[in-house]
């Protein structure tokens, strides 16, 4: 198949089509503009005339009007003013100010060195009276004087300064050489002694963007803000200085009323006079990197940046600046806080604050260097979360101030940081403050509540020259390979962390590497009670100093008092068990030794006895393989030494004894044989433990032999156990419980129980019920030949479960038994309860019957009774003793009940109540009684048709507990009528007001059928409404 070239070619052709295009593209951007019309300026005089030259004046209106002037060619939009003159040339404004309008317009001069526009101390230089876009180049601008604003040049719009130098020039308002409206930039070019009696000594710019770019400000000044320059908009500095410049009242280089942004930029010796910000103000976001703020100064506070939002500084420098009648000499900053490879050095200020404010939120604190700072390096009155990471803050030679002083309703975490020669380290009214893996030193770590985590220390720095500002770490710094890692890669001059064996404390990173080695030799005589001398030699091999080097030693038990230390260098000794001493510091190449001297034991193991010891510091090391060193001495076999063991133990008492324990020797002995004792029994139990066991009630004295082996020798001695007599406690011979089953009320099967009891001694036994029955009652008797009768009755008609206890005592021990019964039921005959009732025989004839039942009527086995709860019936009747006639059903209730004629009294019959199996009798009584009405307890009734001539009626309403459950009744009896007065219950006259109606009744209670006596009393008011 042919390949297709096709593609590839057409691919080739897009290809460099493509690159041709953008070729071309970038020659393009990189043209100079093209101007409408170009217009040379050919004389330095300031003329308005048709003399046939063509003059800068003259050059201007050409552009502004678009025609021929004098012999400037005519403008057309946006033209190119150039110049044709001998240089250097000046061009002294005798007119006063050349306006610019109309058209975009750049004015391009030879060079500032070539070009002097002079405004002849007399008026503005340029006044660009519209919005149209200026540029000016190549030239200088001097001796301009405005009434008002920009004495140089005031533009209403965008304007354009390249490669110019604007001197001496002066406006009353703001803006002493420029004051532009819109945006300005101002490339290349110099400002110089300009001043303004407003705001911006050298520049006011109130555009939304100010771009300097390569510039240079000097003794400039304000009588109000921003010495060099007042920026109203953003503001973007690169590759330009800042000298001598002055404000009245604040900012001495630049005020700068919206976000800034500094870069290669050297700010030196400007002022505020009178109040705040010797160097910059900004009112909003503030960028800093690669520049330098040196002896800047205000007369109150803010020696140098004043940044009232957010502050970003990277790789820039602050020395000598100073707050004269305040603080903050550097720094204040209200927002969040990001400072990063920074140098602090030599700021001063009169109070707290001597390097930095931090008075906002947020921030970081990294890689950076406070040094020399008087009024403390950096005060914290910030509301949020900052961490101060790899700083070095080093005091004034007289410190009177805290290095960090914090005052703050946030947080701070200092770490990894070198703090020195201040009053305090870290001082702290309020705030939650940690700090670790710091080096203090000159200084008292901290005041006031910080939380510690336990990894800082005091020591020495060792700054290479600390003297002249160089605090490098030096191979004898004690902050070296000592510090955590906290994800920071490089220091403050990008060298790689970590650049050693460990991480460095402070702004610095170096390549010093720590390492100590560890050397131990024994000399011994290798014999019981012979001495022994152990020698530790401890050596830096690495570069770096070795900070707090902790040597355990852990001796080995044989080797006892007494045991003296000496050593080549001064040591700390913190612990005997095991040995430990610190060393301060070694330095590199340095060595130490320390010598053990002691004893051995008297009872040594033959073999090797080793001895291992450790060196370790808080330096992160190359190398930990050389930080251990062993030395060993060998003891030959001694056969052991067996030694007779006398032991005490009770009456059938076992014991475990180990009978090795007090042999003599310095091996692990094992029990290699033994003989019988004369009264017991002994078992080997492992290889050093015996088992003794005496023969049940001996009491006195038993031996035996035993013989011990050190795996190589033996030897014999005697074991003498003494048994001890001891009182038995009396032993029940029916065990510890016993069950049995009887009848209720103990018939026909009744309780029977007799237990035994021996005891060793013989001792007299008593016998007592220890825990009583629940529901019955038991007693013991003392029996014969150590025997007790118990004796057993259960309550009466209960049947179940029931449990004693009884206990034998020998005066000093006791043994008890459980007695366990089973109470069987038996059957029991009903008892049968006399009833008792009222029945009311009213005036028409009726009869009824007035009991307390809950329905009112009489049940005469509602109050019949069986212990076993048995249904009840009524089986039987007899005959009623007063001729009446009674029907009672099987369940007990009164069916009916019919008195004889005109009967009153009481009438009985007797019935008979039975549970299926046995019986029983009881009366019932009925006290036939008249009345007009009546009821029992909890009724109401109403007695009608009372009275002669005005019926009345009397209703009554009878509590529910006015008899306490008793068979209760209440009947209205009526006893008289016609002109009585009286009444049988009080009140017995009627109240005042009131006249009796003429009619005497009663209510007459009744308890089980009886009529209650007159000085009963109702548990409950009984209601009467006449």
């Amino acid at each position: 198949m042919k390949p297709l070239k096709k593609p590839i070619g057409i691919f080739l052709a897009l290809s460099f089509g493509l690159s041709l295009t953008g070729v071309l593209l970038w020659n393009l951007m990189a043209l100079p503009p093209v101007y409408a019309a170009t217009i040379t300026v050919n004389t330095t005089a300031d003329e308005y005339n048709n003399d046939g030259d063509c003059s800068l004046r003259e050059a201007v209106a050409a552009a502004n009007l678009d025609t021929a002037v004098d012999a400037c060619t005519p403008g057309s939009d946006h033209d190119l003013i150039q110049f044709s003159l001998t240089t250097p040339a000046i061009i002294t404004l005798t007119m006063g100010k050349i306006n610019i309008q109309t058209d975009p317009l750049t004015i391009a001069g030879p060079g500032a060195g070539s070009l002097t526009i002079d405004g002849n101390q007399a008026g503005r230089i340029f006044d660009v009276v519209t919005t149209v876009p200026v540029t000016l180049t190549g030239m200088t601008l001097q001796n301009g004087l405005a009434a008002q604003d920009g004495g140089a040049v005031r533009s209403s719009g965008e304007l354009t300064i390249v490669d110019a130098v604007l001197q001496n020039n002066v406006a009353s308002a703001d803006g002493g050489a420029i004051d532009v409206d819109g945006d300005l930039r101002l490339e290349n070019s110099q400002v110089l002694s300009n001043t303004a009696n407003g705001e911006g000594g050298g520049v006011s710019a109130v555009g939304s963007q100010t771009t300097i770019v390569n510039g240079r400000f000097l003794n400039n000044r304000s009588g109000s803000f921003g010495g060099a320059v007042y920026a109203n908009g953003a503001i973007s500095v690169d590759g330009t200085d800042f000298i001598s410049n002055t404000a009245q009242l604040y900012a001495g280089g630049i005020w700068a009323w919206n976000a800034a942004s500094v870069a290669n930029a050297t700010f030196e010796q400007n002022s505020a006079l009178n109040l705040d910000a010797g160097a910059i103000y900004v009112r909003y976001d503030l960028q800093v990197s690669a520049s330098s703020f040196v002896s800047n100064t205000a007369a109150q506070n803010i020696g140098a940046i004043w940044a009232s939002q957010d502050a970003t500084i990277t790789s820039t420098t602050f020395s000598d600046n100073a707050a004269g009648n305040g603080r903050s000499a550097a720094l204040q900053v209200h927002g969040s806080l990001w400072l990063t490879s920074t140098q602090w050095v030599g700021n001063q200020a009169t109070i707290p604050g001597g390097a930095v404010v931090h008075m906002g939120q947020d921030g970081r604190i990294a890689n950076s260097l406070f040094a020399r700072n008087a009024g403390s390096a950096v005060t914290f009155e910030h509301s949020g979360a900052v961490e101060m990471l790899h700083n070095t803050i080093v005091g004034p030679d007289v410190p009177q101030d805290p290095a960090l002083a914090i005052n703050t309703a946030g947080s701070l975490s200092l770490q990894n940081s070198i703090v020195g020669q201040y009053v305090t380290g870290l001082d702290v009214i309020s705030g939650t403050v940690t700090e670790d893996y710091n080096l203090f030193y000159a200084t008292t770590a901290v005041s006031g509540t910080v939380t510690q985590e336990g990894h800082s220390y005091v020591g020495d720095p060792a700054f290479v020259d600390a003297t002249n500002d160089n605090y490098h770490l030096s191979a004898n710094s004690e902050a070296l390979n000592t510090g955590a890692d906290l994800g920071l890669a490089t220091d403050f001059e990008s060298d790689a962390r970590p650049g050693g064996s460990g991480i460095d404390l402070g702004f610095d990173e170096t390549t010093f590497v720590a390492d100590v080695g560890l050397g131990k030799t024994a000399v011994s005589t290798p014999g019981p009670n012979q001495p022994i001398e152990y020698a530790l030699t401890f050596t830096n091999v690495g570069s770096a100093m070795l900070p707090r080097l902790t040597i355990t030693d852990p001796l080995p038990v044989q080797v006892v008092a007494p045991i003296t230390i000496s050593s080549s260098l001064a040591i700390t000794q913190t612990s005997s068990d095991p040995y430990v001493w610190q060393v301060h510091n070694l330095a590199p190449g340095a060595s130490g030794a320390i010598t053990i001297s002691g004893v051995l034991s008297d009872v040594l193991p033959h073999g090797l006895i080793p001895n291992t010891a450790t060196v370790a510091t808080i330096a992160n090391e190359s190398n930990l393989a050389n930080n251990t060193a062993s030395a060993s001495i060998t003891v030959p076999n001694i056969g052991p030494i067996a030694v007779d063991d006398v032991l005490t133990i009770g009456e059938d008492e076992t014991v475990v004894f180990n009978p090795t324990l007090n042999d003599i020797d310095g091996d692990v002995l094992t029990i290699e044989s033994f003989t019988a004792p004369g009264n017991g029994t002994a078992v080997l139990s492992g290889t050093q433990q015996i088992v003794y066991t005496p023969t049940l009630e001996f009491s006195g004295q038993d031996a035996f032999a035993y013989t011990v082996n050190d795996g190589e020798t033996s030897d014999t001695a005697a074991i003498t156990i003494t048994v001890t007599a001891e009182n038995d406690a009396p032993i029940i011979s029916e065990g510890a419980a016993i069950s049995l089953t009887i009848s209720e009320d103990n018939a026909p099967t009744a309780f029977n129980l007799t237990l035994n009891a021996t005891d060793a001694e013989n001792s007299p036994l008593v016998w007592t019920i220890s825990q009583q029955a629940a529901n019955g009652t038991a007693s013991a008797a003392y029996g014969p030949s150590g025997s007790s009768s118990i004796t057993y009755q259960p309550a009466a008609n209960y049947f179940g479960n029931d449990q004693f206890q009884v206990q034998v005592s020998d005066g000093a021990l006791t043994d008890v038994i459980t007695v366990n019964l089973t109470i069987e039921p038996v059957n029991d005959a009903p008892v049968g309860v006399d009833d008792a009732a009222v029945v009311l025989r009213q005036p028409s004839g009726s009869t009824t019957v007035l009991a307390s039942g809950s329905t009112g009527s009489l049940n005469v086995l509602d109050n019949d009774t069986d212990v076993e709860g048995d249904l009840l019936t009524m089986t039987g009747m007899g005959s009623l003793d007063q001729s009446g006639t009674a029907l009672v059903g099987s369940n007990g209730a009164l069916q009916s009940y019919d008195p004889a004629s005109s009967f009153v009294g009481v009438e009985s019959f007797s019935y008979t109540v039975e549970d299926a199996a046995l019986a029983d009798t009881a009366v019932v009584r009925l006290n036939v009684v008249e009345g007009m009405d009546g009821g029992i307890g909890g009724d109401s009734f109403t007695v009608s048709d009372l009275g002669d001539e005005n019926n009345f009626m009397v209703e009554t309403s009878i509590p529910g507990n006015v008899a306490n459950g008793g068979n209760f009744a209440l009947v209205f009896n009526q006893t008289g009528a016609g002109g009585a007065v009286e009444v049988t219950l009080p009140p017995a006259t009627a109240p005042d007001g009131f006249i009796p109606a003429g009619l005497t009744f009663s209510l007459v209670p009744y308890l089980a059928g009886q009529p209650l006596a007159d000085s009963y009393q109702f548990t409950e008011p009984v209601t009467l409404m006449v």
